[in-house]
């Protein structure tokens, strides 16, 4: 996959914290830790999973790969349009709900990539950094000036999604795997 893309696949699981930081009033540093290991925890059982699950489907696993990265960038492009309130994260539950929610995509990613994976420390270490950067950047930068950013955000998610999926498939299609 090359190391930049190994990049670009551990920021962009970590760039819709940037909405829980924007959505949180209180107890910041429980959240930006509370993200970073969620992030972090869920991505290496997704690996851990995807080495288990992926001598099945061995011959498919480009195809999954794909699919998962498509659906996922789906749905973040679906989030552009939607006009969802932003909802305010004030007690613990919440944020850890929340957390474990947005990190669902963590999960997905690291059980569908793992064979992908060439620098797996430092894609962790990323995660790890940028998951809690993100939420800090949206608790510090809510205001009126940026009330669409996670827009953008949803937008870049969505699209590092394709960009990481695409390059799968045309990479075993290929023959470069």
């Amino acid at each position: 996959m090359g190391i930049l893309l190994n990049i670009i696949l551990a920021i962009s699981v970590t760039l819709d914290s940037f909405i829980v930081g924007k959505s949180v009033d209180k107890k910041i540093a429980f959240t930006l830790i509370s993200i970073s290991l969620a992030h972090v925890l869920l991505f290496l059982i997704g690996v851990k999973i995807g080495d288990e699950i992926g001598p099945l489907i061995s011959k498919y696993d480009h195809w999954v790969s794909f699919t998962v990265f498509l659906f996922l960038s789906l749905s973040c492009y679906k989030d552009l349009f939607s006009e969802e309130p932003v909802f305010k994260l004030d007690n613990v539950f919440k944020i850890l709900i929340t957390t474990l929610a947005l990190s669902i995509d963590a999960f997905a990613v690291g059980a569908s990539s793992h064979h992908e994976i060439e620098y797996l420390g430092l894609v962790i270490i990323i995660i790890g950094i940028s998951a809690p950067f993100f939420c800090y950047l949206g608790y510090k930068l809510k205001n009126e000036m940026i009330k669409h950013s996670h827009k953008l955000l949803h937008f870049s998610e969505g699209t590092f999604f394709l960009i990481i999926g695409s390059f799968i498939l045309y990479s075993h299609l290929s023959g470069g795997y």
